[in-house]
């Protein structure tokens, strides 16, 4: 789990959504160079969405989620605390939203939550599709984001130590798995395709050569 703030107050070594559009692919290389993941995530929730935001706050929620994405999966996700003014909630939304309109081709505000999964590679994004957050209760919330978590890490488990960098194999896994929840409302990858749940059609050949 790898918060990201919404204002840089001048100290600590935390990373902003400024410095976090400018420097992510460089994050993600990173962290699958070093092991400590083979996908990411990024929970995008707003002030409008406080069952997610309690759920990142409570401590017990937290540690279980951060437990399940483990070296598997980087989860990023916004820190997000009521001091803010309404300047600062607006110059953030405005940054989020521009950071999805550059780097995932998104020109539709997205509803929040939400749960954007994507691949880089060579520090490129090579694939994504969003997930809808639908539930209101902390409690229910919570669970809806372990369910996709728990899907990812199963996947993860399976695959052997050798092909964990065969980035793009491990992605379509993750699609597949998840869409048999009913969760995926829309994919889009970066190739522009457009799938519909229920109708993706995926050709992957030994499939079970990266377990």
């Amino acid at each position: 789990m790898f918060p990201i703030y919404v204002r840089n107050p001048g100290t600590g070594e935390r990373i902003y959504i400024k410095e976090f559009a400018q420097n992510f692919k460089k994050i993600c290389s990173e962290h699958q160079e070093e092991g400590k993941a083979s996908s990411f995530a990024l929970i995008i929730h707003d002030f409008k969405n406080p069952q997610v935001t309690k759920v990142l706050k409570d401590d017990e929620y937290f540690n279980s989620l951060n437990e399940i994405s483990g070296h598997n999966l980087t989860v990023f996700y916004l820190e997000l605390t009521s001091e803010y003014k309404q300047k600062s909630k607006n110059n953030f939304v405005e940054e989020m939203n521009r950071f999805l309109f550059d780097e995932f081709e998104v020109e539709d505000k997205v509803k929040t939550p939400a749960i954007l999964f994507f691949q880089v590679k060579n520090k490129e994004i090579i694939d994504y599709f969003f997930c809808s957050l639908k539930e209101n209760t902390v409690e229910k919330s919570y669970l809806e984001l372990e369910g996709l978590l728990v899907k990812v890490s199963s996947i993860m488990e399976q695959i052997s130590p050798e092909n964990r960098k065969n980035y793009e194999q491990i992605f379509n896994l993750i699609k597949l798995e998840i869409d048999s929840i009913n969760t995926i409302s829309v994919i889009k990858s970066k190739a522009g395709k457009i799938y519909k749940f229920g109708k993706i059609i995926l050709f992957i050949e030994k499939i079970y050569s990266l377990i």
